[in-house]
This record gives structure tokens, C-alpha cells and sequence, in this order.
């Protein structure tokens, strides 16, 4: 039986966080909102809405409105014609609100909110909801046979009481407000119960507020095609019936209608491209977009569908004007688009031109966290997108440095940029340093060559140089030289031969410091003055010149310098060197450099340390307040930091063993690590050829590269033109396995979905070898494994034959290849009875989920001298096991309906026998085996739940059910958990246990294992920031993270929402200060905690 490991009664405390929102665009409106004349794109991605301005050619992101729910539907109205829209929000928790933007605050205010939970109905699968042209009303069909009103007021936009008006249609497909007409008239689609399809019209009455009244010609209802699924209302009054393989026409006033066919396909979204209705946009789900072209006026003539071209799958079209159009997706990336206005650059079937692309990870159907540069930082590789928007992923926390050219040299001493004169061939200089001499190289189209610049000393080791107005600066070991652009030299030289040690410039003024003495020179024209000195009482190490402010006139008023011994940073005032303030650092570790930055607007003093600290401090310019000081471990030796700009923004390069680079975002610092090692200097390398560019040096060679987007997650896209399924890496192979999706064309002609076992290699992403299953047969889970008494690696894959008649599948095979010189060899097949869901290595063994049964083979030899998978044992009575975990002898179960189960196998017996289970039906989406007593669910109701092992229950029942210890509405659908880190592990050591979730909508998540201290201390600030009700529409952030089943609502236990604790850093002083008094401590101890746990998960 199983061994007694622990009593496992120790509740679980959790830290939810999101590294990456939704990305997913599952609605999408062009409107008004943030100002009358503005025109703004919305787009919904689950639990936030995102407001772009549309200007010119592209879209400019506004704000983020993250919202106490998930966004079900969200449409604009305008209550004045000279007036912003409103924007009227529904969840899928039947919460609604109606916001407005206010310009003087730049914020979000709420007008309306509300809740329509019906308490006995049945919901409908589709929720509708839409408003009539002169925006009198919202109607909502949520529940079957009812339609909820809300009327709206005419003059400021607000709500008046919602209320029901019952129909006899109780299968409503879609409905739309017939155009042209007095009083609200709605037109309904909908299927009998023989699954015909009917359209019928009726009036509704605002007055008389229960009933609504047949209307005109389509009082009795109206037959259309059998596979009619949309309806669009047209500006002539008639409406548009889109079925799956024609498009109707119906005049409601003249009983007529116009019928075009197409082929069989179905039309996912729609938008009007002018406000007549004569070019309306169509998008099918194979991603082809069409323009329906409606003839006659007023009068409807005639109807003609043209294609455009192929895009992302549509699950939103949205006319921005001058023929631009943005495409929102839910399975591929998000496009903007423009309509070729000239049809003779038709090329390949497209009268589009794709604009730019948007990232979308959704939906994450699986992922695995590898760490090929084995630095202790996961980068996860997803399968995500759908159908042809099919992609791999790849995602990793930091910023990626793209390189250029790579020249190998020994013992660089530091590096700069100098600009070329005016007349020059060469668009950069840029001077290399060595311990004994110096080099300059000149760039020209992308060459490198060496050259000299007159006067230039490369006879010495250069420690710094740079441009200044009269040519350039260069200071040495035993001099400060101008070198004039007419050729005249001026050179200062330290009394007494002594020798220079650290230096700082700018473009009037020299900081350089001998020993513990300071010396300022000052550029006057093309000569050097000395301005001062002063004596400090401990050896400079560092110095650095501040920032220069318009009313200093190009000369800087302050300069920080770090010393020896004391390891402090003073702040000395310029020319007259009077201490304005100081810091004391370390007791035992050097400051190595100091750097005063202008980020977002906030001065920074930074400093880095001999030890890989970097210390950063709000640096008050008039006062000299040195405040605010925080401690990072960035690296593990002396850092050096360098400003440089990227897309005309500053940032600081912090270069180190493990180099970074910081950054500001809404005014709080941000430190992301690059995706190189050991960069001992750097500076900018911004040229013509080059654009952003930057040069960074190690002890073994130079190397120019170009930098991404300073941002936390860097995502690299391999498009597949099929569905990624399942995902698996192999090491010794240096390869992903992954199971895909496609189709084909059968040679009857028809359309047939195809799999396949691909091999890719694991840094350029290619296509190694393909293994195609047969027919029918879908892989549905993949693993790479080692098995006992073997020391080769292979990829195992379990399949389900999936045929049309069969209810559930009832054959299956389990698959096992090797990788022999990048190819995939298959080496042994078994065939199962039903679908192998799931697979995971156990003990050099595999273990399957096929159908109801968790199943234990072995890898022995036959008689015919071949390796085969022989079953060990199966355990049954479970329903459909979908997910399998393990850890030891413990098998983790996630059912697809009866929620989690562990079990233990016995060597001895060689059975499989259950442990512990949950009573509590939970339809499984992903499981984690955190230990053998503690263990994590996620189930399809956005939920997640921790269960532990009641090992102290006194009867032997009470000790077979796990104890659930926390629960939480996370409000995403999550498809897969992974063991595993985004970030660096922390140099000083510091470790938390942490779990990765990837969900439907592309977002990525953190699951932080925290003690309970960190908890507690947590817990009280979330319930601070509960109580201050910051929340948009009023939507109660406690309700909102509240378990939530068709079974049961229970308060969050034993989680922290990180989205909700990290929010604190964005509140106003005002509130911060609130908050931290309740709580009897400090916002600087506050802002502390948060950034300390944050930086250490995303």
C-alpha cells in the first residue's frame, strides 16, 4: 500500500498573477468615445477592453479599461449628435454598465450599471445584444423564449429599469432593429423544432412595456434557407439573411426578395463599409474577407458578392474609413487592412494590403517551458491559433538583441560612438579600447573598416571619448584632449604625471578624478579650462555629471560620485563642489558606477554595485533629495550602466555578467534581462544602416546588434498553416515533437482533416521529418521520455480513432519514435481500446489515459528481440481521463467529469490503487502535482482550486477524500499548467515555487506558492484595495473573483490576486497613503513587497 510521506495538512497559499493579458479579440467597434471628432477602435479581450485612436494609417493604443468580469458583448450609442458615445458593457456574469470617458481626467466614469440574472430561465448558448438606430433601447436575448429591454434616456444616455418581454421563439439564432421606422422593430431568425429556419417581425412597445406586437409582412413568420444563421439590417429597411450557401435579400415592405448562391462556407462576422449599406464586408471562417455589394436605391435591385482576399480568421470586422479596416481574431492574429483602391494592383486573389499584424497567443491550446541557454529562465513554447492561423510561439521575459555582425577581439577596454563630419562617406565611428592602444573602426553599408582620425590618439588606452560641438572628446590615462574639427588639438594633463581614473562628459563640462581628487574642466570653443578642483576624503570610483536643465543653459548643476572604502554616492554641487547630499550603500561592496536618468519625466539616480546590486533612488533637482531607495540583484559582478535611446525613448543598459536593461512604465522601474551573456561594455550604435542599433563588448569579442521592443515578454511567431495540438522537447534531440492539425483535399473532392507528428529543431524552428498517422486517427497527447534500462530518448504519442458513427472513440494507438539523425523512427506501436487523452513518464515507465482507464506499461524486449510497450496494470471507474500527472509512485487524475483523483502504484502487488479523490464533480480543463499530499485543479467554469491529503482523519473514508483548501475565479478558460519560471532565478537565491498557466484567450499567467506571512501580509492589502472601489461599471471585485460552478458560489480562500496588489503602484499618493495607514505600515514597504515578488514572477 502506500507509504505514509506526510499528513499533508498544511494549507496551500497561493499568488495568481497575469505576465501576459488576453489577446484574443472576440469583439471589436468603431465609435466616438473619447471625444466627439475622434475615431476610436475598441476592442474586447476578455476581462479588459482596449481604446485605440485611429489616425492616418494605424491605430494608437489610448487606455486599458480591466474590468471585474469577462466582456459577453459591449456595443456605443450616442445620446447628442455633437457629443462622445457611450459605451454599454455586458459580462458573461449577466453584470452591465455604461461609461463614459472624461478628457479632464483622463479616466473612466461610470453612468449605469446593473445585473440581469434571470432566476429560473435557460440560458441561451449565444448571447445577443444589440440597440435600435435611434438608440432608444438595448435588447438582450439571454435566456430562451425571453427578450430583456433596457430602455435608455433620451437626454443624458443613463438606463431606466430593465424589464422582460416574452416571445414565442424560443430558439432565437439572431436578431436585429429594422432601419426606417417609427418605433423599434426587431427582426427575428430563429429554428422550429423540426430545425427549420423563420424570420418574423414585431413591434415593440416602450409604452405598453410586457408585449410586443406582430409587424407588417413579416407578422407570420417567413421560411429562409435551412442553414441560415445571420441577419443583417439594412439602411433601405429590408434585411439580409446570410445562410451557409446563399445570401437573401428580403424587401419587408414590398414582400419581395433577391437570392444569390455561394459556395458552401459559413460568414463569421460582417460590417457596413458606407452608412447606405450599398458595400458591406463579410469574413468566413476560412479567413477570406468578401464585399456583398447591395444594388439600387431606394429600391433594392440587385446582389453581388466579390472576394477580397484572404486575412487572420475574422471573428471581428470593423470599418475605420478611407477604406481601412481593422481585423479583430480570436484564433490568429489580429490585421489592419486597406482595401486596394486601384483593382489593377490585383495580385493572387487580393484586393487587400495587410498593414501590421497583432499578437495574439490565443488560443494557447498547450505549451512547454524549456531552458535551452540553461540560465534558470523558462522560455515557453506554445501551440497556439487555430485552423490556419495555427502557430508556435516562442516566449521568453526580456528583451532580445538581435545581432548584426560579430568581431572577435581580445581584451576590449570599452567602446563608443563618434559621428562622422558632414561630408564623410561613413555614417559611424566607433573607437574600441584596449589596454595598451586604441582602434576605430568606420562603418559604410553594413562594412567595418579600420581608419585614423587626425589628432586621435590610439597610441594609448582610451577610457572615454565622445562627440561636443567644436569635433571631438577623448580622454586617456594621462590626458583630456579636444580634437577640433579644424584640426586643432587642446589638451589638458594631470599635475605631476598622475594618472586619470574615472571620468565623466557632457558637451560643455569634464568631471575627472585622480586618486580622491576631483577636477571639472570646462569646453570653451575649441580650448579646455580648468574650472576647480576639489579633495574628497576617500579614492573616487565612479563618477557621473547630471542631468543639464533648460535654465542651466548646456552646463550641469550637480554630479554624483561613488568612493571607495566608505562605498557611499555623494552628491556634489557644480562648479563650487558643495556636498548637496549623500548615501551610504554597503558595508563591504564598491560602488562601480552612478548614472543620473531622465525616466518618464521622474529623475533617477542609479548605481551599480561591485556585487551585481543595483541601487535606485528619486533624485529631487531643485531640493538634491536623494528618496524612494530600492535594492535589485540584477547579476552576480560589478554592473556598468550606460543610457541609450530605442524608438526615441531612454533607457539604461546595465551591463554585467547577466546584462539588463532599465526601463520605466507608468512611472515605476522595470528591469529586463537581454538575451546575451557577459556584456562588459556598450553604447549606442544608431546609423543609417542600422537604425536603433546598439555595440556591446565582452573580454572575447564585439558584437552590433539591433534591440526589440523594451518590453517584459518578447514573442517570436513560426506560422505552421495548420492547428498546433500537442507539444513535447527532447534534449538529446535538440527538438520540439508537436502534433498538428490540417486539411486536404480528398481525391472525391471534399475538404478532410489530416495529422501529423512533425519534428522541429529547436532554434531555427525547421521542419526535420513528418510522420502522418492514418485516417480517422487524431494524436492527442505526445511525451518525451527515457525508459528503464534504456539510455535513448523518444517521443511517445497516444491516438484515438475518431469516426463519424461513433459516439466515443474505441481504438487507439500508442506510438514510440526515436530521433536518428533528425528523423523520426517509429519503433514500436499498441493498439488500445479508445483514445490515449493523456501520457506522462512514470519511473521509466509511461502511464495513459485511454477512454475511462489510466493504464502502466513497460518497455520490455519481445522474443523477436524487439523493444515494446507490455501493460503493467490499469485502474478503472473514472469517466474520461483527460489529464494525467506524476511524482514518485503518485499519479495525479483530472476527469472530464469527476474532478481530480491520486492514485499510488504499488511495485510490489505491480497495482494501482486510489488514495484520496474529490466528491465535488468538477469538469477538469488542467491539473498540477505540486507534491504527494498537495495538489492544483483548474475546471471549465475559469476556476482554480488547490486539494491537500487529509492524512490525520480518523476513519478511513474521511481520509479517501482530499480537503479542498482554496478556491478562486480566474475568469480565463485555462487549457494547460507547466511547472516553471519566466524569470531569471535571483542571484541572491531567492526561489519561489511557481506553475505557469497558458489560456483559450492567450493569456499567460503565474501560479507563486507563498508562505503564509507573504500571504497574510497580502491578503490585507487586496482587502484595502477591495474596500476603496476602484473597480469600473461598479463591478465588485470580491464577487467577481468568488468561486463560481452551475453547483455552488463560495468566497476566494487561500489566493491572492497579484492584478489586484500590483494595482496599488498606479493609485495616486492620496490613496496609497490611505491605504498604508489602515494597514499601520508604510507605501514605500508596500510598493517594496510588490515590486519585490512581482519582479521575481514577471
Amino acid at each position: 500500500g502506500e507509504p505514509i510521506t506526510g499528513i499533508g495538512n498544511n494549507m496551500s497559499y497561493n499568488y495568481v498573477v497575469t505576465a501576459n493579458k488576453a489577446t484574443s479579440v472576440t469583439a471589436s467597434l468603431r465609435c466616438n468615445f473619447t471625444s466627439p471628432d475622434t475615431v476610436n477602435l475598441i476592442l474586447g479581450k476578455n476581462t479588459h477592453l482596449e481604446v485605440y485612436n485611429f489616425v492616418e494609417d494605424s491605430i494608437e493604443s489610448v487606455l486599458d479599461i480591466d474590468l471585474n468580469g469577462v466582456v459577453s458583448n459591449f456595443i456605443s450609442y450616442r445620446t447628442a449628435p455633437n457629443e462622445s458615445e457611450l459605451l454599454f458593457i455586458f459580462t458573461e456574469d449577466k453584470d452591465y454598465c455604461v461609461v463614459a470617458y472624461d478628457n479632464d481626467t483622463d479616466s473612466i466614469l461610470t453612468k449605469s450599471t446593473g445585473n440581469l440574472v434571470g432566476r429560473i430561465s435557460t440560458s441561451v448558448e449565444n448571447i445577443l445584444c444589440k440597440t435600435n438606430p435611434k438608440n432608444s433601447l438595448i435588447a438582450l436575448c439571454l435566456y430562451s423564449g425571453l427578450l430583456k429591454i433596457i430602455p435608455i434616456m433620451e437626454s443624458s444616455g443613463y438606463l431606466h429599469e430593465p424589464y422582460n418581454i416574452k416571445m414565442e421563439e424560443s430558439s432565437v439564432i439572431d436578431f436585429e432593429f429594422l432601419y426606417m421606422r417609427d418605433k423599434p422593430v426587431i427582426a427575428i431568425l430563429y429554428r422550429d423544432a423540426d430545425d427549420k429556419r423563420w424570420l418574423i417581425t414585431y413591434e415593440i412597445d416602450l409604452e405598453n412595456r410586457k408585449e410586443m406586437f406582430n409587424f407588417g409582412l413579416g407578422a407570420n413568420p417567413i421560411p429562409v434557407e435551412y442553414g441560415a444563421y445571420k441577419i443583417i439590417s439594412h439602411p433601405s429597411g429590408g434585411v439580409i439573411i446570410i445562410g451557409s450557401q446563399s445570401i437573401l435579400y428580403y424587401d419587408l415592405d414590398a414582400d419581395t426578395n433577391i437570392s444569390i448562391s455561394m459556395k458552401s462556407t459559413i460568414m463569421v462576422s460582417h460590417e457596413f463599409i458606407d452608412q447606405k449599406g450599398v458595400r458591406i464586408l463579410l469574413g468566413d471562417q476560412a479567413g477570406k474577407l468578401y464585399c456583398l455589394v447591395v444594388e439600387g436605391d431606394p429600391i433594392i435591385t440587385d446582389l453581388f458578392l466579390e472576394s477580397l482576399g484572404q486575412a487572420s480568421y475574422p471573428t471581428s470586422l470593423t470599418y475605420l474609413g478611407n477604406s481601412y479596416i481593422f481585423v479583430g481574431s480570436a484564433y490568429g492574429d489580429s490585421q489592419l487592412v486597406r482595401l486596394q483602391k486601384d483593382t489593377r494592383n490585383y495580385q493572387d486573389g487580393q484586393y487587400i494590403d495587410i498593414l501590421a499584424n497583432y499578437t495574439n497567443l490565443g488560443p494557447i491550446i498547450d505549451f512547454c517551458v524549456v531552458d535551452l541557454e540553461r540560465e534558470g529562465q523558462g522560455k515557453i513554447v506554445t501551440c497556439s491559433g487555430a485552423f490556419k492561423d495555427g502557430s508556435l510561439r516562442i516566449i521568453r521575459s526580456g528583451i532580445g538583441i538581435n545581432e548584426h555582425a560579430t568581431i572577435e577581439l581580445q581584451g576590449i577596454k570599452g567602446i563608443w560612438t563618434l559621428t562622422p563630419p558632414g561630408d564623410s562617406e561613413f555614417e559611424k565611428f566607433l573607437v574600441i579600447s584596449f589596454v595598451v592602444d586604441s582602434l576605430v573602426l568606420a562603418m559604410k553599408d553594413e562594412d567595418l573598416s579600420e581608419m585614423d582620425i587626425v589628432g586621435f590618439d590610439v597610441e594609448q588606452q582610451t577610457i572615454f571619448c565622445s562627440d561636443v560641438e567644436c569635433g571631438y572628446l577623448q580622454i586617456t590615462s594621462t590626458s583630456v584632449n579636444i580634437i577640433a574639427k579644424s584640426g586643432n588639438v587642446s589638451e589638458w594633463s594631470p599635475p605631476d604625471e598622475a594618472k586619470i581614473g574615472t571620468c565623466s562628459a557632457n558637451q560643455n563640462q569634464i568631471l575627472v578624478s585622480i586618486g580622491n581628487t576631483l577636477h571639472l574642466l570646462e569646453i570653451n570653443g575649441e580650448e579646455l579650462n580648468h574650472i576647480g578642483q576639489t579633495t574628497l576624503e576617500y579614492e573616487i570610483s565612479c563618477i557621473n555629471i547630471g542631468m543639464v536643465r533648460d535654465e542651466d543653459m548646456g552646463f550641469a548643476s550637480f554630479c554624483g560620485v561613488g568612493l571607495w572604502t566608505e562605498n557611499s554616492v555623494e552628491v556634489l554641487s557644480l562648479p563650487s563642489f558643495e556636498k548637496v547630499n549623500s548615501v551610504k550603500l554597503s558595508a563591504e561592496v564598491i560602488p562601480r558606477s552612478v548614472l543620473f536618468v531622465n525616466l518618464e519625466d521622474m529623475v533617477y539616480l542609479l548605481v551599480g554595485m561591485g556585487d551585481g546590486n543595483l541601487y535606485s533612488f528619486v533624485y529631487d533637482m531643485d531640493t538634491g533629495s536623494i528618496e524612494n531607495m530600492k535594492r535589485a540583484c540584477i547579476a552576480n559582478r560589478s554592473i556598468l550602466l550606460n543610457r541609450f535611446q530605442s524608438n526615441g525613448k531612454t533607457h539604461v543598459f546595465a551591463s554585467s555578467d547577466r546584462p539588463a536593461i532599465i526601463y520605466s512604465e507608468n512611472n515605476r522601474l522595470m528591469y529586463a534581462n537581454v538575451n546575451i551573456e557577459n556584456v562588459n561594455y556598450m553604447c549606442n550604435f544608431d546609423s543609417t544602416s542600422l537604425k536603433d542599433s546598439i555595440a556591446t563588448a565582452s573580454s572575447t569579442a564585439l558584437n552590433i546588434g539591433t534591440i526589440d521592443n523594451i518590453q517584459k515578454l518578447h514573442i517570436s511567431t513560426v506560422p505552421l498553416g495548420e492547428m498546433p495540438r500537442r507539444i513535447a522537447y527532447q534534449k538529446s534531440a535538440g527538438a520540439f515533437g508537436v502534433v498538428t492539425l490540417g486539411t486536404e483535399i480528398s481525391p472525391e473532392g471534399e475538404e478532410q482533416e489530416i495529422c501529423f507528428l512533425k519534428l522541429y529543431e529547436q532554434t531555427t524552428f525547421e521542419v526535420k521529418d513528418t510522420y502522418r498517422v492514418q485516417q480517422y486517427e487524431y494524436p492527442e497527447s505526445i511525451v518525451s521520455t527515457k525508459f528503464e534500462n534504456d539510455a535513448s530518448d523518444y517521443f511517445v504519442t497516444g491516438t484515438g480513432y475518431i469516426v463519424p458513427e461513433q459516439s466515443e472513440p474505441s481504438l487507439g494507438r500508442i506510438l514510440v519514435f526515436s530521433v536518428v539523425d533528425e528523423r523520426l523512427m517509429l519503433q514500436s506501436e499498441t493498439s488500445v481500446k479508445g483514445c490515449v487523452y493523456c501520457l506522462s513518464d512514470f519511473n521509466g515507465m509511461i502511464v495513459a489515459g485511454v477512454n475511462s482507464l489510466v493504464q502502466l506499461y513497460s518497455w520490455k524486449e519481445s522474443a523477436e528481440g524487439v523493444n515494446e510497450l507490455v501493460k503493467v496494470c490499469q485502474h478503472s471507474g473514472h469517466i474520461v481521463v483527460l489529464f494525467i500527472q506524476t511524482h514518485e509512485n503518485y499519479i495525479l487524475v483530472g476527469d472530464i467529469m469527476k474532478s481530480v483523483s491520486l492514485l499510488y502504484f504499488d511495485q510490489e502487488k505491480s497495482t494501482l490503487l486510489e488514495v484520496a479523490h474529490d466528491c465535488n464533480p468538477n469538469w477538469m480543463t488542467a491539473i498540477s502535482l505540486r507534491d504527494p499530499n498537495h495538489f492544483l485543479g483548474v475546471e471549465n467554469g475559469s476556476n482554480i482550486f488547490t486539494l491537500r491529503k487529509n492524512g490525520n482523519a480518523d476513519t478511513e473514508e474521511e481520509r479517501s477524500r482530499l480537503i479542498v483548501d482554496g478556491e478562486y475565479h480566474l475568469g480565463e478558460m485555462i487549457n494547460a499548467i507547466r511547472n516553471g519560471s519566466l524569470v531569471m532565478k535571483s542571484p541572491d537565491g531567492k526561489e519561489i515555487k511557481t506553475e505557469i498557466y497558458g489560456t483559450i484567450s492567450g493569456s499567460i499567467g503565474i501560479i507563486a506558492q507563498i508562505d503564509e506571512t507573504t500571504y497574510s501580509y497580502f491578503h490585507a492589502l487586496m482587502t484595502e484595495l477591495q474596500n476603496i472601489g476602484m473597480s469600473i461599471g461598479g463591478l465588485d471585485h470580491k464577487s467577481w473573483r468568488n468561486f463560481k460552478s452551475e453547483r455552488k458560489v463560495s468566497p476566494t480562500t487561500g489566493f491572492i490576486d497579484g492584478d489586484l496588489v500590483e494595482s496599488y503602484l498606479n493609485l495616486s499618493e492620496e490613496r496609497k497613503n490611505t491605504i498604508a495607514q489602515k494597514l499601520n505600515t508604510t507605501v514605500q514597504d508596500i510598493v517594496q513587497r510588490i515590486e519585490e515578488i512581482s519582479n521575481t514572477l514577471h
